[in-house]
């Protein structure tokens, strides 16, 4: 790939355009090899042409041609070394040709420990890139060790100081090693992105030097655990914020640092105009803050400037991004919790001015170490260089001071869980029937005959039968109420909403209108089964510890004519309460909605539906009711679950949102469980609910519906998923999805 320049290169650069715009078009009618000679024709006019190397190796992969991307990615980072989305191309070239330990060697990245690599579900990673750091290296574990980092994993590279032979005594520390150039592996990215990838899946991960310090809001007396599980509340996936430099008050010559050292106390001061640029969505990617200057732009000015954002503190998946220096990734804007953290950087000791000078010498840094060069120069011409000054120098003293800066934003209040309140009613209990059936309808009076006989063909003269009404015009619910008058012949009560309620308040509003002790809950589009109120009574009463109750469903699929039927699972083989129903409740909805009966009393002590957990608020709510009660399950289909295009849990499923909501509902339940509780049933029912999305999505792939299958792809993605779950997503995406496109 030869380079061009000056008019030259102007010219090559429009005419690479023109066949990249061509091998699109080709592309789009199906001419896969014309469309690649069309890539490779431009990358060779204009080899700086990212977009070009990109389009192409995206192709290759759809193909499986993974020598050509490896080639590729080989040839393009001769020129775009820094660019880490070719070392994460690279990386799954080497691997699908092979395995992942061939790109370990590709990076030289050797392992030294010999210790047992199995990390537990929830632990914190702390990956460290280090080069004769010996001195820090115990006080910068011990910091992490007390911040609530499980496990650290060191790429050392090149260290002649004893700093192998100390980490590894070390038993929380794994070590690799590498002679491969610093800038051969991105600045130290490349060698992160093998490490989390092998080990790092699904886990909050740091990736940081050896003089940074991550701080936030609270710490050090709220852990690293702690912040990660609220920013995993939020469904935020990276905690991004500014590297803040810290000197002493002495010339830098004179700061010594020794080992076991506090940094903070050698080095409390910081500029107060902590930066001289922000810029808003200012990355590549557009979705964090970006942030220049500070103390280096004062004292060593530079047209080159200080880049000072960093982004180390991720949930890692293998779609995430690492930049260079660990500035920088894409996962999406409204995934980032910007100025989340702040990194405490040391750098300024006595020990900086021999650094600078061998960096500066090797060029193996950004800009070939033009940084150092600059630092070198100063401290060569100012021998006692003092980086604190009484007019812009203010000393450390906590996230409410960095708050006034502007350094670290305050997080978001937590958003109160809406769980409203069920009042109870004033009725004396021997008034009141054992059942509330309520009937909830919505722009379908076609269905109300169906659902409204099913519950009057064996209703008690006790028993509340409601239809409940949600608003879309006057003449729809005066067409509803017709239907209610002619098939109830008065024995159907009629409560029309005067504005449009929506899910799930129309459903708390039965339990508002209910009188019953028991209240049971159905759709338009569902029926009941002969017998369904008389076992479901038999076992309330013969088990009074519940405070729910439901049968197997029959479910019932309308579409293309035809109708497909399937049962729910069977709980247990005879009526009865279900042992440990809490741990399978817990993990995934096992009950459609109109198969469950609950106890008035017991909604009133847990609360109705929670908007919060969105369209999986009927999950939640049983979740709720089976930390604190029994529940009873009999084992014959005596519910119709009814099911068209019409259904919003049609629509739900096919653009991902059911996937996504249920995720969502998982962060609500685990508020409501014992912590001990809640991790362990959150991480086992975050992976089934990817597997669900995985299982969706193969079957709408099958069927050719490719929006709908990659919607519930990228659901199941943006879940935190484990290791294998995400192998599986990838899987999918190398095979139907690809297969499609192409």
């Amino acid at each position: 790939m030869a380079e061009v320049t000056g008019d030259a290169a102007h010219v090559a650069r429009q005419r690479a355009l023109g066949h990249r715009a061509m091998a699109l078009g080709w592309l789009k009618r199906g001419r896969v090899k014309q469309a690649i000679e069309g890539l490779q024709k431009a990358i060779e006019l204009d080899p700086l042409y990212l977009e070009a190397v990109f389009e192409l190796s995206r192709i290759f992969q759809h193909l499986r041609r993974w020598d050509d991307v490896e080639f590729l990615c080989k040839q393009a980072l001769r020129i775009h070394l820094a660019t880490p989305e070719l070392h994460k191309t690279l990386i799954t070239a080497i691997e699908e040709k092979g395995c992942l330990e061939d790109a370990f060697s590709h990076y030289q990245l050797k392992r030294r420990d010999r210790r047992c690599l199995d990390i537990g579900s929830g632990e914190i990673l702390c990956c460290l890139v280090a080069r004769n750091e010996r001195p820090r290296l115990k006080y910068l574990l011990d910091y992490y060790r007390k911040l609530g980092v499980d496990r650290f994993l060191v790429c050392d590279n090149g260290s002649d100081d004893g700093s192998v032979d100390w980490l590894l005594t070390q038993e929380d520390v794994h070590v690799w090693t590498s002679e491969l150039s610093f800038k051969q592996a991105n600045f130290g990215s490349a060698w992160f992105e093998l490490l989390l990838r092998k080990y790092g899946v699904g886990h909050w991960c740091l990736t940081i030097d050896a003089d940074e310090f991550i701080y936030f809001d609270g710490c050090p007396e709220r852990t690293l655990k702690q912040f990660c599980k609220d920013l995993d509340r939020r469904g935020q996936r990276v905690a991004t914020g500014m590297l803040l430099d810290l000197y002493s008050d002495r010339p830098i010559s004179q700061t010594l640092y020794r080992e076991g050292d506090n940094p903070l106390e050698l080095c409390p001061y910081f500029d107060r105009k902590a930066f001289h640029q922000k810029m808003v969505d200012g990355s590549e990617y557009r979705n964090q803050n970006t942030f220049w200057g500070g103390v280096r732009q004062r004292v060593f000015p530079a047209e080159h400037g200080y880049f000072l954002s960093k982004a180390l503190l991720v949930r890692y998946q293998p779609d995430v991004v690492l930049t260079s220096g660990q500035h920088l990734t894409n996962i999406p804007s409204h995934q980032v919790a910007r100025e989340a953290i702040c990194v405490l950087h040391f750098k300024f000791f006595a020990s900086f001015e021999q650094y600078a000078k061998q960096e500066a010498q090797r060029e193996i840094h950004a800009m070939g170490g033009a940084q150092y060069k600059t630092y070198q120069q100063k401290l060569a011409d100012e021998e006692e260089l003092t980086l604190f000054h009484p007019e812009h120098s203010v000393r450390f003293q906590g996230e409410k001071q960095l708050q006034e800066l502007e350094v670290l934003v305050p997080e978001p209040e937590e958003v109160r869980l809406q769980v409203p309140v069920i009042t109870p009613l004033a009725t004396s209990d021997s008034a009141r029937p054992f059942w509330s059936v309520m009937v909830t309808v919505y722009n379908r009076p076609q269905n109300v005959q169906r659902v409204l006989e099913s519950v009057l063909s064996e209703a008690d003269d006790e028993m509340q039968i409601a239809v409940v009404c949600d608003h879309s015009s006057p003449a729809m619910q005066h067409q509803i109420r017709e239907e209610v008058t002619r098939v109830g012949k008065g024995r159907v009560e009629f409560y029309p909403e005067a504005q449009p309620v929506g899910h799930p308040h129309i459903f708390n509003r039965c339990f508002e209108l209910a009188r019953g002790h028991w209240v049971h809950i159905l759709h338009d589009d569902d029926w009941l089964e002969p017998g369904f109120h008389r076992v479901m009574r038999e076992g309330i009463i013969a088990n009074p510890s519940v405070g729910s109750a439901f049968c197997q469903q029959r479910i019932i699929a309308q579409g293309a004519g035809q109708a497909t039927t399937w049962n729910s699972w069977i709980e247990r083989e005879t009526p009865g309460v279900i042992a440990s129903w809490l741990d399978r409740i817990g993990i995934e909805c096992r009950v459609q909605f109109s198969a469950m009966v609950v106890k008035r009393s017991a909604v009133e002590q847990v609360g109705g539906f929670c908007q919060n957990a969105k369209s999986a608020f009927d999950w939640e709510l049983w979740v709720r009711l089976a930390a604190q009660f029994d529940t009873f399950y009999y084992p014959e289909p005596l519910v119709n679950v009814g099911r068209d295009d019409t259904a919003e849990t049609s629509r739900l499923m096919r653009t991902g949102e059911q996937v996504e909501d249920a995720f969502q509902a998982i962060e609500v339940i685990t508020q409501h469980l014992p912590e001990a509780q809640s991790e362990r049933l959150g991480e086992k029912a975050r992976d089934r609910i990817a597997d669900y999305a995985l299982e969706i999505a193969k079957q709408f792939l099958d069927r050719g519906d490719l929006t709908a299958g990659l919607a519930n792809l990228k659901a199941a993605a943006a879940g935190r998923p484990t290791a294998r779950t995400s192998k599986r997503i990838a899987d999918l995406l190398r095979g139907d999805v690809h297969a499609a496109k192409i």
